[in-house]
């Protein structure tokens, strides 16, 4: 069973009625981020989107759907730098009963169980940097990282932390399956410290984990020994 990393924006403007409303910030976001609709080797330069199945088209006929009222769409991002080894980040938007929206973007753990270690930072980076962008083009809003399907926890953990200049009281490191956590500074945006949590787990199957820091070169760590991992 496959797992998904979430970078979840929670807005706070209740006054928007249509998801569709989101989607030019969605594209720009992930324009900075340096991703696109399209994967680069694509000649007809079709992307895919996923609502009861998954359905490839253009960006123009992408547009149409999004416009006409299909809200509920997951739409498949991919790098636009050609030399980059592809992966996808997923984006979606959904309206909550308390009149918000969450823009969710997310990448699946297939794509961070590699053994390549600077290959996971790149990745985790690329999510960051395209879950920072849509905060940014989206504020006033929220920001949250976290692992999805947390079966083997009772409550989602959180893995980011936004700080106001005026919060000045240390954060206390925390416990992700038996592996301790401290919190380093990522950002700063909109007058805000952005913390992430160090090393990062990454869902490899059930409630095994590996973890990888985004700010230093120390080896991957696991909470199980390495030659029990299944193929």
């Amino acid at each position: 069973m496959s797992d998904n990393l979430y970078v979840r924006i929670t807005t706070e403007n209740s006054t928007i009625q249509q998801g569709a409303y989101w989607w030019p910030l969605i594209f720009e976001a992930m324009r900075r981020a340096s991703f696109q609709f399209y994967p680069v080797e694509s000649t007809a330069k079709q992307g895919s989107y996923f609502e009861e199945d998954e359905l490839k088209c253009t960006f123009q006929e992408l547009w149409n759907v999004l416009y006409s009222g299909h809200d509920m769409a997951l739409v498949f991002f991919w790098p636009s730098d050609a030399h980059v080894d592809p992966f996808r980040l997923d984006v979606s938007v959904k309206a909550t009963i308390r009149g918000q929206w969450q823009l969710d973007v997310t990448v699946s753990d297939g794509y961070l169980r590699s053994k390549d270690a600077e290959q996971i930072r790149f990745r985790l980076n690329a999510l960051l940097q395209a879950g920072l962008a849509l905060y940014g083009l989206c504020f006033p809003c929220t920001i949250r990282m976290y692992w999805d399907e947390m079966y083997w926890n009772d409550t989602y953990t959180e893995l980011m932390q936004m700080r106001t200049i005026n919060q000045e009281d240390p954060l206390d490191p925390i416990v992700f399956s038996n592996q301790l956590l401290q919190w380093k500074e990522e950002a700063y945006i909109q007058q805000r410290h952005l913390y992430i949590a160090d090393p990062i787990p990454i869902h490899l199957w059930g409630n095994c984990f590996r973890f990888v820091s985004l700010f230093s070169d120390i080896p991957m760590t696991t909470n199980f020994q390495e030659e029990n991992e299944k193929s």
